[in-house]
């Protein structure tokens, strides 16, 4: 994938779902989508990378979510918190961030597909672990994820999460 965002996790991406039995596409609609298709069809994914991660969660991309802004999948009307019984105010900002990409983009992306599951990838595993298990746990109290599993290869998360 020549000028991929995520060059330097190909192989290890590629060895993840290869030892599934599934090959993968990075990127197959450019930044106009999600990040990784299998070629049959039955996986979509997110990736972040280490930039992306910061920038994606801060607080300003759960304001963003709940802006009047369109993009990626969402609309100006759209506002991810009236998803919620409760908002998640307690909760961290990193875990509001991955609220946003696992509940926003992710959600979408398998939707649209007619998925029932995703798949989240992401560097710095460690650093980021306990703020993706704290969103997934608020997801799930509001019943809007059913079952998620955390394993990691190479240094990154792999997380399949069923909606």
């Amino acid at each position: 994938m020549p000028g991929s965002h995520y060059s330097h996790l190909e192989t290890a991406i590629r060895d993840f779902f290869a030892k599934k039995g599934i090959s993968v596409e990075l990127e197959p609609h450019g930044s106009r989508g999600p990040d990784i298709e299998s070629t049959c069809g039955t996986v979509v994914g997110e990736v972040k990378h280490a930039l992306e991660l910061g920038r994606d969660l801060g607080s300003f991309y759960w304001s963003s979510w709940n802006s009047n802004q369109s993009f990626g999948g969402k609309t100006p009307s759209y506002h991810i918190e009236d998803d919620f019984k409760q908002i998640p105010s307690q909760l961290s900002n990193e875990a509001k961030g991955w609220i946003t990409v696992v509940y926003g983009q992710l959600n979408h992306y398998r939707s649209k597909k007619g998925l029932s599951e995703g798949w989240l990838l992401f560097e710095k595993y460690p650093d980021y672990r306990t703020s993706l298990i704290e969103a997934l746990q608020f997801l799930s109290s509001e019943h809007k994820i059913k079952d998620y599993s955390l394993s990691e290869h190479s240094g990154l998360g792999f997380t399949r999460i069923s909606f």
